[in-house]
């Protein structure tokens, strides 16, 4: 009997170890495919691009950055205008019409 638990924990062990194989070796495969992928190097072609796409990607960001203080300089050269006007006419204005109401014949 002891032979026959024995036998039946090998087979237990052998197919559990199958299974792990069996899932564990493409998930390994794929992390160092991953990691081959992640440690490549760039051959100078590559470089020469990805150099090329990195100076214009930083130019598009400093034409964006000047855009947008041109944006925020007139924003406020409005607003500063707006105040200005509000405070030229606030204290000039009076009520010296009547109020307007329906005639009824």
């Amino acid at each position: 009997m002891v032979i026959v638990e024995i036998l039946v924990g090998i087979i237990i062990a052998t197919v559990i170890l199958a299974g792990i194989s069996k899932i564990g070796a493409p998930i390994a495969e794929a992390f160092a495919d991953r990691l081959k992928l992640k440690f490549q190097e760039l051959g100078p072609e590559q470089e020469r691009e990805l150099r090329s796409r990195v100076d214009f990607l930083e130019n598009e960001v400093r034409s964006l950055q000047q855009q947008v203080n041109a944006l925020r300089d007139s924003d406020d050269f409005t607003a500063k205008l707006l105040e200005a006007d509000k405070a030229e006419n606030a204290p000039t204005v009076l009520r010296t019409q009547k109020p307007i109401r329906d005639k009824k014949d």
